[in-house]
């Protein structure tokens, strides 16, 4: 070889393969755990919305407005991971939204047992209602959130629920 010729063995080319593929798998498992999590967040954050949008239009109607889940999104029943509507006091669907991502679970535990539907009066509270929404997630199983709902009708978002604990799916 002359002076201004270099070249890799077949090691130190086998090694540097081996450098980068181990880099690249950690990012792109980085990169999964990533998009699950703000895909866990966006879907949250649409429920959130609404139900601010329930206890808004409660305070501008003057009556009460229920938030409910809602298989066919025309009337209150099913499963809340089949999807959720807001209707005024004598029936008429607000807004609505979709079902839940393949997989992913939403329940609501609340004071009293009213677990089927969530009501704003006029003042912005809730029915005498609180509890929380947990939301549950096949792809990022530890991003597991809470929507908190206290019965003064504020709405919050946790990662663990109203007693500090770690949220748990079954």
């Amino acid at each position: 070889m002359s002076k201004n010729q270099w070249a890799f063995s077949i090691f130190e080319l086998l090694v540097g393969m081996s450098i980068t593929a181990t880099l690249l798998l950690i990012t792109f498992a980085s990169l999964h755990n990533f998009i699950a999590k703000n895909n866990t967040l966006r879907q949250i954050n649409k429920i959130v919305a609404v139900m601010q949008l329930a206890k808004m239009e409660a305070i501008r109607r003057g009556e009460p407005i229920t938030f409910c889940k809602s298989s066919d999104q025309k009337k209150c029943g099913g499963n809340w991971c089949d999807g959720q509507i807001v209707t005024a006091k004598d029936g008429t669907i607000i807004r609505n939204l979709e079902a839940l991502p393949p997989g992913d679970k939403l329940t609501w535990k609340s004071s009293f047992s009213k677990n089927d539907a969530l009501v704003f009066l006029p003042s912005g509270a809730t029915n005498g209602q609180q509890g929380s929404f947990f939301y549950c997630t096949v792809n990022a199983p530890n991003e597991n959130l809470a929507i908190i709902i206290e019965h003064d009708g504020r709405i919050r978002i946790s990662n663990k629920t109203a007693t500090g604990k770690k949220i748990v799916c079954d």
